[in-house]
C-alpha cells in the first residue's frame, strides 16, 4: 500500500536568510530518517515561503496488513519529529518554556498521510489538516484533505505559491516580461532573486523610477541602495547596456492601487540616493589627497596608531615586495598612500560599504592613473572567502600588504582568533592573502614579510610571534587544500619542510597529488620505508664522507653516482621552479634504490664497508626528502 505523506509547518515570518538553507536541511533529514527505518518512496518535494516550510513525500510504501496501522503512524510520528528537531537553524530561539527551539514561533502544524491526520504532538501544537492562506492577500483556514492536492489548494484558495523552485521561476519570467516591455534587462548575478523568492508568497512584479541625475553616482552604490538595501533590481538598457533610473519592485501583495507601492519604494530609494548624491558632491570640493593628513584623526586601533601610520607601513611593504611589482612600483606607492584616504569622506561615513568603490572614483575624478584608482578598490578583495580576487598586479599586492599589517598587528596585541571566534575576521584576511598568492602566482617569502611588519611596528619579540603567524598561515593552506579535497598526508609532507613560499608550497602539494595515486609513488614509499628500517636498527655514522675505495662492486659504485647525480639534478630543479620534474626525479631514483637493494647486500664483514653502505643510506634518505617528508606517508 502506498500513500502521501504531507507536513507543513506555519510559523511566523521565517528569516529570509535561513529559509532556503531551512528547507532543505528539514529535507535531508527526512532523508535520512526513510533510509535508516528502509523506507521506500517515489519523491520528496519541499515547499517554502516567508511563513512555512513543507515536505510531501509521494508514494511512501506502508504495511499492508490492518494491525500494523498504528506501527504506520508511529514510525512516521518518529520520523516527522526527529527531522523538525534536526533542522539547521543558524539562531535557534526558545519561544515557549516547555517547546523546542525553532527560528521563529510555531503557530500551526499539518500532518497528513494520504487523506487521514497523522497525530503528532511537537512545539506544545497537536498536529491537523489545516493550513492558511496569504497572510494579506487570503489570510484565513484552508482544510487539506488529501495530501496529493496540497499546493493546488493552497494557490487556488489561499493565493500561495508554495513551490520555492515555481515561485522563484515565476518572478523571473514575470520580470523578464516586464522590462522586455521598455527594452531592458536584469542581471541575476546575486542572490536577490533567491532573496525576494523567499520574502514573497503571491509575488507581483512592478515597475518604478527615480530622477536620471542619480545616474551620476557610482553605480556600486546605486546597487547597493537599490538591490541591497530595498530588494528591487535594476534595469540596463537593452541597446547600451549602460544602467537606467528604471527599477523593478517585486511586491507580495496586489493592491489595487498599485501606484502607492511604487511611490513609497521610489521614495525609499530616493532619499537614500539624494542623501548619497548631496555628499557625493561635497566630498570633491577637495582632492583624494588632502585627506590623507585627516587619516591622523581616525585611530585604526589602539595600540597600533591612527590610519595615518598604517598607511605610511603599507607603503614601506609595498616598497619592500618591489621585485614582484617592478615597472609598477611608482603606481603602486600611490596607490599606498590613496588606499585609504576615502574612509575620511562623508560618503563612505554614510555607506561604510562603499569603502575603496569611493576612493576609486574620487581617484578618478582626480586624474589619477588607471591602475592607481582600480588597486584602490581591489585593496578590499577578496571580500569573503571564495568571492573574487584583485585582478591587477598592484591590487593584489596591495591587499596582501594592508591584510599581512592588520594581522601582525593584531597578533601582536595577542588579539589572534580561537577555534571558533574571528571578530576580526583575520583568518578571512589570511586565506584572502593566500588565495591572491596562490591563484595569481606570487612569489613571496612570507617569512620576510612578517619579519618586515613586526619591525615597522617597532616590536622587539620576534621569533616567537613570526612561528605563532606562520602557524597561523599554514593552518589556512591546510583549510584551503581540504576544501579541495587534498589528503591530509600530502598537505603536511610539504608543511613539514617549513618553506616561507606559499605558492612553492601548493604546487608541490598539487605535483605530490597527481602522483600519490600512482603505482611509481607506492615503489618509492616502499624503498623509502626498506631504508628507514634498515637505518633505525643501526647507530648514525659518524663519518661525513663516503669512501670510494670501499666499493665491492659495479651496482654500490653506480648507485653512488647516480645518488649524486639525483641530488644535483632534484636541487637544481627546485631552485627553477619545476616541481612536477624535480619529484619525476624520485621517481625514477627509486628503480636505482631497487637495483641497489637486488645486488648490495648492506651487512658485511668488514665494518667499514658495511658503515660506508649506511652513511649511503643516510644520503638517501636525506636526498629522498628534499621534496617532501616521505615519513608521513610510512
Amino acid at each position: 500500500m502506498k500513500k502521501t505523506l504531507l507536513v507543513e509547518l506555519y510559523t511566523e515570518a521565517l528569516p529570509f536568510k535561513q529559509l532556503h538553507n531551512m528547507s532543505l536541511s528539514f529535507v535531508k533529514n527526512i532523508k535520512n530518517e526513510l533510509q535508516k527505518n528502509i523506507i521506500k518512496y517515489e519523491i520528496i518535494k519541499w515547499y517554502a515561503t516567508p511563513q512555512r516550510i513543507a515536505i510531501k513525500i509521494k508514494n511512501v510504501q506502508l504495511e499492508k496488513k490492518k494491525n500494523k496501522e498504528k506501527k504506520n503512524k508511529y514510525t512516521f510520528q518518529k520520523i516527522i519529529i526527529s527531522s523538525i528537531k534536526k533542522i539547521h537553524i543558524t539562531k535557534p530561539m526558545l519561544w515557549d518554556k516547555n517547546s523546542l527551539k525553532f527560528s521563529r514561533p510555531v503557530r500551526n502544524i499539518l500532518a497528513i498521510l494520504g487523506k487521514s491526520i497523522l497525530p503528532i504532538k511537537i512545539f506544545n501544537l497537536l498536529s491537523n489538516n489545516i493550513t492558511y492562506g496569504h497572510f494579506f492577500l487570503k489570510n484565513k483556514k484552508i482544510k487539506i484533505k488529501n495530501a496529493d492536492e496540497y499546493s493546488n489548494i493552497l494557490l487556488k484558495k489561499g493565493m500561495v505559491i508554495a513551490n520555492y523552485n515555481i515561485r522563484k521561476e515565476f518572478i523571473k519570467n514575470k520580470i523578464n516580461q516586464k522590462v522586455k516591455e521598455i527594452n531592458g534587462f536584469v542581471q541575476y548575478e546575486n542572490n536577490l532573486l533567491d532573496e525576494v523568492t523567499c520574502l514573497t508568497e503571491y509575488p507581483n512584479i512592478l515597475v518604478g523610477k527615480f530622477s536620471k541625475k542619480f545616474l551620476k553616482l557610482p553605480h556600486e552604490l546605486i546597487f547597493y541602495i537599490v538591490q541591497v538595501f530595498q530588494k528591487s533590481f535594476l534595469i540596463y538598457n537593452n541597446f547600451t547596456n549602460f544602467l537606467t533610473s528604471e527599477f523593478i519592485i517585486v511586491s507580495n501583495i496586489n493592491p489595487i492601487d498599485k501606484k502607492k507601492i511604487i511611490e513609497g519604494n521610489k521614495q525609499a530609494i530616493q532619499s537614500r540616493l539624494y542623501d548619497a548624491y548631496f555628499f557625493f558632491k561635497e566630498d570633491q570640493k577637495i582632492k583624494l589627497i588632502e585627506y590623507l593628513k585627516l587619516l591622523k584623526n581616525i585611530l585604526f586601533y589602539k595600540k597600533l596608531g591612527n590610519l595615518y601610520d598604517k598607511t605610511i607601513r603599507i607603503q614601506k611593504l609595498i616598497i619592500f615586495m618591489k621585485k614582484e611589482l617592478k615597472n609598477d612600483l611608482k603606481n603602486a606607492i600611490r596607490a599606498a598612500i590613496l588606499s585609504k584616504c576615502d574612509l575620511i569622506t562623508n560618503l563612505v561615513f554614510e555607506f561604510p560599504n562603499m569603502q575603496g568603490i569611493v576612493g576609486k572614483y574620487y581617484a578618478i575624478q582626480n586624474k589619477e592613473k588607471k591602475e592607481v584608482s582600480e588597486a584602490i578598490q581591489e585593496q578590499y578583495y577578496p571580500k569573503s572567502y571564495n568571492s573574487i580576487l584583485p585582478k591587477s598586479k598592484i591590487g593584489c599586492i596591495l591587499s596582501i600588504c594592508d591584510k599581512i599589517d592588520t594581522i601582525v598587528g593584531l597578533f601582536i596585541l595577542n588579539k589572534q582568533p580561537s577555534s571558533n571566534q574571528d571578530p576580526f575576521q583575520l583568518k578571512r584576511f589570511a586565506i584572502g592573502i593566500v588565495r591572491i598568492i596562490i591563484e595569481k602566482k606570487i612569489t613571496i617569502d612570507l617569512k620576510y614579510l612578517i619579519q618586515k611588519c613586526v619591525f615597522l611596528y617597532n616590536y622587539r619579540q620576534t621569533n616567537e610571534l613570526e612561528e605563532k603567524i606562520l602557524k597561523f598561515f599554514f593552518n589556512r593552506i591546510i583549510y584551503l587544500c581540504k576544501k579541495k579535497k587534498i589528503n591530509i598526508n600530502i598537505i603536511k609532507s610539504i608543511l613539514l619542510l617549513k618553506l616561507n613560499n606559499i605558492l612553492e608550497i601548493y604546487l608541490r602539494i598539487k605535483v605530490l597529488e597527481n602522483y600519490a595515486k600512482k603505482v611509481e609513488f607506492k615503489h618509492l614509499l616502499i624503498s623509502y620505508k626498506r631504508i628507514g628500517k634498515i637505518l633505525k636498527k643501526e647507530k648514525k655514522n659518524s663519518n661525513q664522507f663516503v669512501e670510494i675505495n670501499l666499493f665491492n662492486n659495479k651496482y654500490e659504485k653506480n648507485f653512488y653516482i647516480n645518488l649524486k647525480i639525483f641530488k644535483i639534478n632534484i636541487l637544481q630543479l627546485i631552485k627553477k621552479k619545476k616541481y612536477q620534474k624535480a619529484f619525476l626525479q624520485e621517481i625514477i631514483f627509486s628503480k636505482q634504490i631497487e637495483i641497489f637493494f637486488k645486488n648490495v647486500l648492506i651487512k658485511d664483514k668488514n665494518k667499514n664497508v658495511f658503515y660506508n653502505r649506511i652513511l649511503i643510506l643516510q644520503k638517501t634518505k636525506k636526498y629522498l626528502n628534499y621534496f617532501c617528508k616521505l615519513s608521513v606517508f610510512i
